[in-house]
């Protein structure tokens, strides 16, 4: 990061065009941050080609040598050795993960400093592999222990080479725990892309025919008889849970049937719930257990999944399209696309509690009841609607040219502009965010299908938008070359997620109401964006001619707000009668 912060913007971009191809030639990157090193130091020192540099460096392979060699059938002699071979090899055999950290002060005894960079990443590599037994924590003690900045460099990448290995979650919080903001960068962008380099984690946790350990099994601890317990104590297992009623049956005996199925005790046990907690426990999970999500597992502890969102939405998502294409083991599955977000909002619900706020939460859960019709809880919805306005009042505002990087800027047909302050033909103001500050009480499902937030050209597309408690950001990238999107927020836990080239698309949810929401690309630094996460669904984002609708807001006295990135925010009080109301608003520059 030292030398990275000192690169102009144009060593920035060959960079980053230098490490695409070696990653697209697939040379040498077997350890990716060794190469991303190489190519760093080899730009810093002047370095102008455009190709691969071709000499080999720290953590690149030598290129196998060519046949009829000299030495047939004798071995290399001293000379032919490469360099820290043999060193490396000791470490990477397993013969000192008895006491690993030897092999940290092996690795720092060479003199050669790329041969003792080649050992250090091979130490932490294992070491983050978890040989030994040794903590996390005491790991990345000993790293930041390193006092020379090149060898905290191999360290760090060879750490998150063997983490990612075997704990990707541990190694995306490794990463998002780096103070500094340029090195969680080059991390998060390593870290992210081993992740996603590696098979499905699912098929890899679950064997065909070995049952997962439980969290009790892995740590000799009794979860409901100890202070250490889970926040989620209901024992969850797979297995066919009725999905509809049968013919002629009432609810009650459809409920009493899918009960009697989870007290079965026979090797089918579905769910066991923690003490206290009784028949009426079961409305809170009847969508949940009704999808029979997981059938793909087996034996497979809910709560041991650690599935994002996203994930818990893709494993829905193929069982519905199964059971579309007439799948027998899928035929009777009922839910919809509707039922997702009810789904994984439960699921959200599942963390951060204790027993007696995880029971009240499933007593007091409101879900889809399976044996009727859906209908909607969110509040008297009727003709009505907020219709308004957001002007510009005084000169028009000149747009300054964006200055980017030569990448960036090839994908424009024209100059780009600064989109802050956006005034269209007739004087509209557009990306103002128009909202309700005292919503109607009631309860808002939110959207089943996701917001989108994409990255085209290097500009954030929308540049203003909402997205409600508990719906789906779905973060794509458009462009040939990597991104992130960094959250600024404050009561949402902050995230920063690297997108490189042709990676899937990324999914958030979030907890709380917040905004606005400021979403930066660390990449390429005039990139920005911002998002309001809403409760309710009154609310809306002014078009290129600065107008906007409110949709379904029932009558009564609100008070509305109006914010600009730039020029501010502002409310007013408005009756909202049947037939529909107006709201206009104006904004002048800051500066008059």
């Amino acid at each position: 990061d030292r030398i990275m912060g000192g690169l102009t913007d144009v060593q920035r971009e060959r960079v980053g065009r230098l490490f695409s191809q070696r990653r697209k030639a697939e040379v040498g990157m077997e350890n990716a941050g060794h190469s991303f090193v190489r190519i760093l130091d080899y730009v810093e020192k002047g370095g102008r080609s455009t190709e691969i540099p071709a000499e080999p460096g720290p953590g690149t392979p030598l290129q196998p040598k060519p046949a009829g060699n000299s030495n047939k059938g004798r071995g290399k002699s001293l000379r032919e050795t490469e360099p820290g071979k043999d060193i490396v090899k000791v470490i990477q055999s397993g013969k000192l993960d008895v006491a690993p950290f030897d092999a940290v002060k092996l690795a720092l005894a060479q003199k050669d400093p790329g041969v003792r960079g080649s050992a250090l990443s091979a130490a932490f590599g294992r070491l983050g592999g978890g040989v030994g037994g040794v903590e996390i924590d005491a790991v990345v003690a000993r790293l930041n222990s390193l006092a020379n900045a090149r060898d905290k460099d191999f360290a760090i990448n060879g750490m998150a080479h063997g983490l990612v290995s075997s704990d990707p979650e541990s190694a995306l919080k490794w990463a998002n725990s780096i103070s500094d903001e340029g090195f969680r960068k080059t991390v998060l962008e390593n870290v992210t892309r081993r992740i996603d380099g590696q098979p499905s984690r699912l098929k890899k946790r679950i064997p065909s025919r070995v049952a997962p350990k439980s969290i009790e099994q892995k740590t000799g601890i009794h979860r409901l008889e100890n202070q250490r317990r889970s926040p989620f104590d209901a024992f969850i297992y797979v297995n066919r849970i009725p999905d509809h009623s049968e013919e002629g049956e009432a609810a009650a005996q459809f409920a009493g049937r899918i009960l009697g199925r989870l007290a079965n005790q026979e090797g089918r046990v579905l769910l066991k719930l923690p003490n206290g907690m009784n028949r009426s426990a079961y409305n809170g999970f009847k969508t949940f257990l009704s999808s029979e999500p997981f059938a793909e597992a087996f034996q497979l502890y809910f709560r041991n999944g650690n599935w994002s969102a996203g994930e818990f939405k893709a494993m829905l998502r193929s069982k519905m399209s199964k059971a579309k294409d007439g799948a027998p083991e899928d035929a009777r599955l009922k839910i919809s696309e509707a039922d997702l977000p009810d789904l994984t909002a439960f699921l959200g619900t599942l963390s951060g509690v204790g027993d007696e706020a995880f029971r009240k939460l499933v007593l007091e859960a409101k879900v889809t009841d399976v044996t009727k019709k859906h209908r909607a809880t969110s509040g008297d919805k009727s003709e009505t609607s907020l219709k308004g306005s957001a002007r510009f009042e005084g000169p028009r505002p000149k747009r300054a040219p964006v200055h980017m990087d030569e990448s960036s800027r090839k994908l424009h047909q024209s100059q780009p502009r600064d989109e802050s302050v956006l005034v269209g033909k007739s004087g509209g103001l557009a990306n103002v965010f128009v909202y309700v500050k005292n919503p109607p009480p009631g309860e808002y499902k939110p959207p089943g299908e996701p917001a989108i937030l994409d990255q085209k050209g290097s500009i954030f597309i929308p540049r203003v938008q909402a997205v409600r408690v508990g719906q789906q950001l779905m973060m794509k990238n458009g462009d040939p070359f990597i991104h992130n999107v960094r959250s600024l927020s404050r009561k949402n836990r902050q995230f920063n997620i690297a997108q490189p080239q042709g990676s899937p698309d990324r999914e958030k949810t979030f907890d709380q109401a917040e905004g606005p929401i400021t979403l930066k690309c660390d990449f390429h630094r005039w990139m920005e964006a911002h998002l309001w996460v809403m409760d309710h669904p009154f609310y809306a984002v002014t078009n290129s001619e600065g107008e906007f609708e409110i949709l379904d807001l029932p009558p009564g006295d609100y008070e509305v707000s109006a914010w600009h990135e730039k020029l501010g925010e502002q409310s007013q009080k408005i009756t909202v009668r049947k037939g529909g109301s107006d709201s206009n608003f104006k904004f002048r520059a800051r500066s008059e």
